[in-house]
């Protein structure tokens, strides 16, 4: 795909006359808060996606949230209800003009034989510079409900730059009840973002949850190492519901199991992980990794939706603050484990 910059469409891609109507486009200018991309198809758990995300947004933090539905030119839906015109209209009308959040319908086509549809949506999230990509597990198209993810939903977490989130659950969700949020920290920068995301995402009565799962042959003092920073960010948020958690169950099973596990046991709303975790980050050469073998885990296996927190991405700036503990900190746990690299 040709590179292209910030606005612009590559080759094959368009915006549809959806977006060309000006239906929606209710964002200011200059949005200071987060950027949300939520992917639509008509499903049940593309409207469930929507819903979710919509707890988190903001007016009065200046979030702002675009609706994304992507078509292939003279493809005729098998029903009106599916026309684009149709589907963001009902989204608009039912969800989205009595949320207070700004947002704007944004409908793209595809020409004919171009079947890349998570290139398309990375083309989008690119163009309007989202912070996040919100999407369902699966789509309106899939057949075999078998598999635990679509194929859009995986190859959209695992290559876009910005923070995805994976909805997976079909059941209503009212805005008044309460959440839980898991974030799994290692030590590693990413696992620090992922504890903040969750942090900043709470709203009063919701519950996070920061666990790490030491190995056996790990230390007290490399246990201390990977809390400390946990419960220095977390005290930057005080009217959070934050819980230090050291989980030892079923220690010789792998992370990623260990964290499905958990969510089962807990009954976890939301899964917040970094793409990659510390061994990554103890790399001394450039990562290349897009997503981590335990991200990559609970991705697929959580019966949770599920948070994949990337490099590329920025805080609300609500949440800034959390960098400047995890810039300071997180050496804290490399430098250990360099001097003690049997724990790894």
């Amino acid at each position: 795909m040709a590179a292209h910059r910030s606005g612009e469409l590559p080759e094959g891609l368009s915006w549809g006359p959806a977006c060309a109507a000006g239906i929606g486009s209710r964002i200011p200018a200059a949005t200071k808060g987060l950027r949300v991309l939520a992917c639509v198809d008509g499903s049940t758990v593309a409207e469930r996606a929507l819903q979710d995300v919509l707890l988190f947004l903001h007016a009065d933090r200046h979030d702002a949230l675009l609706v994304l539905h992507v078509s292939e030119a003279g493809h005729v839906p098998s029903s009106r209800a599916h026309t684009p015109e149709h589907l963001l209209v009902h989204y608009e009308t039912s969800l989205l003009a009595r949320s207070g959040v700004p947002y704007e319908l944004v409908h793209l086509v595809m020409a004919r034989g171009h079947t890349d549809i998570p290139a398309a949506i990375n083309a989008v999230a690119k163009a309007k510079s989202v912070d996040m990509i919100v999407m369902g597990s699966y789509g309106l198209s899939r057949h075999d409900r078998t598999e635990e993810l679509g194929s859009v939903a995986r190859q959209v977490s695992e290559t876009c730059t910005a923070l995805a989130l994976v909805v997976k659950h079909t059941a209503p969700r009212t805005t008044t009840e309460p959440v839980s949020i898991l974030a799994c920290i290692d030590g590693s920068a990413l696992s620090l973002d992922a504890l903040a995301n969750a942090l900043d995402f709470a709203r009063p009565g919701d519950k996070v949850i920061a666990m790490t799962m030491p190995s056996a042959r790990e230390t007290r003092d490399s246990i201390e190492a990977t809390l400390a920073p946990a419960r220095e960010l977390a005290a930057k948020f005080p009217a959070v519901d934050c819980e230090i958690a050291v989980n030892t169950d079923a220690a010789g099973d792998a992370p990623g199991k260990r964290i499905c596990d958990f969510c089962d046991a807990r009954e976890i709303d939301f899964v917040a992980v970094g793409s990659t975790g510390l061994a990554a980050s103890l790399a001394s050469g450039p990562v290349t990794t897009l997503l981590g073998s335990v991200g990559k885990w609970v991705l697929l296996k959580a019966n949770c939706s599920v948070l994949v927190v990337k490099a590329d991405h920025r805080l609300r700036s609500a949440g800034a603050t959390a960098t400047v503990v995890h810039a300071a900190l997180r050496w804290r746990k490399k430098a250990h484990l360099e001097a003690h690299p049997e724990e790894l």
